[in-house]
C-alpha cells in the first residue's frame, strides 16, 4: 500500500507542477490539491493491522479511483470527501 501512495503521491506533484490551477487555502467545503495529499499522507501512515482486510481493500480501491480522477483534474473537493467517507469507513478487527 505505501508503495502505491508514493507513486500516487509522485503522480500528483507533477500534476500540480505542470499548473492545476487550485486554491492554496481551504476553507470550509472546498479542498486543494494540498489537503487531499495530506489525506493520502495520512492513509499512508495508518496502522493496516488494526482493520478488516475488506475495509482496507474498499479503501484502496476509492484511493485509487479518486488519485486517479484528481490526476485527471477532476474536482479535488469531490474526491476528498469521497476518499475520507471511505477512510472513515474503516472497520477495526
Amino acid at each position: 500500500m505505501k508503495k502505491l501512495l508514493t507513486v500516487l503521491g509522485s503522480a500528483m506533484l507533477t500534476t500540480s507542477t505542470l499548473g492545476a490551477s487550485l486554491n492554496t487555502v481551504s476553507c470550509g467545503e472546498n479542498y486543494t490539491l494540498a489537503d487531499f495529499q495530506k489525506l493520502l499522507s495520512e492513509i499512508e501512515n495508518l496502522e493496516e493491522n488494526k482493520y478488516t482486510e475488506e475495509s482496507l481493500q474498499n479503501l484502496m480501491i476509492v484511493m485509487i479511483e479518486t488519485s486517479t480522477n484528481v490526476i485527471l483534474g477532476k474536482s479535488v473537493t469531490k474526491n476528498y470527501k469521497k476518499l475520507k467517507n471511505a477512510m472513515n469507513a474503516l472497520v477495526l478487527k
